[in-house]
């Protein structure tokens, strides 16, 4: 495949020209080789499938920072709730941490914007939300770049942006890398690798600190193959 590379740090940015995958290729320790995975394309026909009533969509919602340390308590329960009064069809909550799968004939963004007023004037949270149609989230479940490498999916994780980040925003998180891990940025996604744990791992940290300068929720393999799953496949 034909690319454009670009240096930022201690990683290089590769460009696919096909696919307009960005791959940050991590410096590897003295002595060995950085490697570099290809991306597998897929082409949106359409930004939703309907399932519902006339015009609903099956979506997929995701919550930033739910449930976490005490902080943002949410109960699932009272959240489906609130959603379906909102005139929200169809909801079902996967976990604590803020994974929803609805209906509704808001386009994604939309939606978003509809779920954060819902939740607080509900609860009186502010949460921020980044939704992706039933379409979008099997493109990203397809497309798959890490997964000859990334073995154990609760390692394996997906960074779910409201918009695309900034190649240079990309970079300086790459920074925090260290040997065997791995950050591939597509559109709107960011698959990233944590061999050595996600916990300890200071690149999950910055991504776990919005440091890509947008809104953006992570989850790991497992959890974006069940929520497609619940949207229907």
């Amino acid at each position: 495949m034909g690319g454009a590379e670009e240096a930022h740090g201690a990683s290089r940015v590769h460009t696919d020209l096909a696919t307009g995958a960005l791959l940050l290729l991590l410096a590897a320790p003295q002595g060995a080789g950085a490697a570099s995975f290809g991306c597998r394309s897929s082409r949106l026909t359409r930004w939703g499938s309907r399932d519902g009533g006339e015009g609903a969509l099956r979506q997929v919602v995701l919550l930033r920072g739910v449930n976490v340390g005490g902080r943002n308590k949410l109960p699932m329960p009272a959240l489906r709730e609130a959603l379906q009064d909102a005139g929200m069809t169809g909801v079902t909550t996967y976990v604590q941490s803020g994974n929803v799968v609805l209906e509704s004939g808001s386009k994604p963004q939309a939606l978003a914007r509809e779920v954060e007023a819902t939740i607080a004037g509900a609860f009186g949270l502010d949460v921020a939300v980044v939704v992706r149609s039933r379409a979008q989230l099997a493109a990203v479940v397809k497309r798959d770049p890490l997964g000859e490498i990334a073995r154990e999916e609760k390692l394996y994780q997906v960074t779910f942006c409201a918009e695309k980040p900034a190649k240079a925003a990309l970079a300086k998180v790459a920074e925090r890398a260290v040997e065997g891990e791995r950050l591939l940025a597509h559109g709107r996604e960011v698959y990233a690798w944590f061999p050595h744990g996600v916990g300890r791992s200071k690149l999950a940290a910055q991504l776990s600190r919005q440091d890509l300068g947008v809104v953006a929720t992570a989850r790991n393999w497992r959890t974006v193959k069940k929520l497609l799953e619940l949207a229907g496949g």
